[in-house]
């Protein structure tokens, strides 16, 4: 009987807009009920790849936080590959929930046992259904992979994964990105057309716009060395100046 905090994850948001966290939370309870465990919380991760670290968990960091005040006996989840998706980072965690003297329980197969040096079939099984978990996504990443550069041989269309800044998806514009799309597009047109002005010195140019120093660098000056700027006179606005050079660029 032990007082347990739970942990939920799954790797997609659409995972977790269907059953993915009921069903871990079924069978999380179930596991509690038939060893007589209780859980004083739940933690979950959405969206959050079981290749990530503890630090980059915020579910998992609180539930490890728990194990190591001592206000819980150990963590509940409900399969091994919740709990991380390659074997350094499960092993990792492991070594420590164990060295703050709890333990690890899945709702498939129960206590994770800590190692035994007379039983090294234990962690080597234990190592093994770890590997087995990082091929399983590396083959799940594989396959999605292969899929979507087949729809680009046939149909000439990349629709997955995050598009460029202005859309959420190839093709889907998001509102939110087009707006500052356009606001930087018309201050940059308002800085060229400003910086275009027969009466622009290089001064005002160098305000609106450009980085180009208002005079040549010295002979006895590197272009690397930075200038004095204090040093600096502008030209009067009497003369004319010369043109802005990010127009030629």
């Amino acid at each position: 009987m032990a007082n347990l905090v739970a942990y939920l994850r799954v790797s997609t948001s659409g995972q977790a807009d269907g059953f993915g966290l009921d069903v871990q939370r079924q069978s999380i309870e179930h596991r509690c009920a038939t060893d007589g465990h209780s859980l004083i919380a739940s933690f979950q991760d959405v969206a959050i790849s079981g290749t990530l670290a503890a630090a980059d968990r915020p579910g998992l960091t609180d539930a490890l936080n728990l194990v190591a005040s001592g206000d819980a006996d150990g963590l509940l989840t409900a399969r091994l590959d919740r709990l991380a998706r390659t074997l350094t980072i499960q092993e990792g965690l492991l070594a420590v929930v164990w060295k703050n003297s709890g333990q690890v329980y899945t709702a498939d197969h129960g206590e994770v046992m800590h190692d035994d040096p007379s039983d090294p079939m234990r962690t080597a099984m234990r190592q093994i259904v770890g590997v087995f978990a990082e091929l399983e996504r590396a083959m799940i990443v594989k396959r999605m992979s292969d899929g979507r550069r087949r729809r680009v041989d046939v149909k000439g269309q990349w629709v997955s994964g995050r598009g460029p800044f202005g859309e959420l998806t190839r093709g889907v514009p998001d509102i939110r990105e087009q707006g500052v799309i356009a606001r930087v597009t018309d201050t940059c047109s308002r800085k060229w057309l400003s910086c275009a002005r027969p009466s622009a010195t290089h001064a005002a140019c160098r305000s609106e716009l450009c980085w180009w120093p208002p005079h040549p660098v010295s002979p006895h000056q590197s272009r690397g060395q930075p200038r004095d700027r204090r040093s600096t006179t502008v030209a009067s606005s009497d003369s004319s100046p010369p043109p802005c050079p990010t127009r030629s660029r």
